[in-house]
């Protein structure tokens, strides 16, 4: 069985990282892993909330632009905090390194 054997429909039926990692014999974040990977590929949209309780395959419409306005909302400030990295670099280490504005 696979990570996407578990998570149930709807929001209502989701389910811990916890319990998927306890059931497939898999670390945390290989779960997380798979989940990004399935996702990815798009082979199903597999939800989280913010606050983090649980896993779930969207069963509407809605639930999957919730998830997508979280997920874009949360690589977003990825990029916010890329910056400000990169900024306290180019303070701090001046002159020390070679600048990789890609990564």
């Amino acid at each position: 069985m696979t990570v996407l054997d578990y998570p149930g429909t709807g929001k209502e039926n989701s389910i811990s990282l916890d319990y998927l990692s306890t059931v497939t014999g898999l670390s945390k974040r290989k779960v997380r892993e798979e989940i990004s990977r399935i996702n990815t590929a798009g082979e199903e949209i597999i939800c989280t909330e913010a606050k983090g309780n649980g896993y779930y395959i969207a069963a509407s419409i809605e639930e999957a632009q919730a998830y997508r306005r979280y997920n874009k909302s949360y690589w977003l400030s990825g990029i916010e905090k890329d910056k400000g990295i990169l900024k306290c670099m180019e303070r701090k280490f001046s002159g020390q390194i070679a600048m990789d504005m890609e990564g």
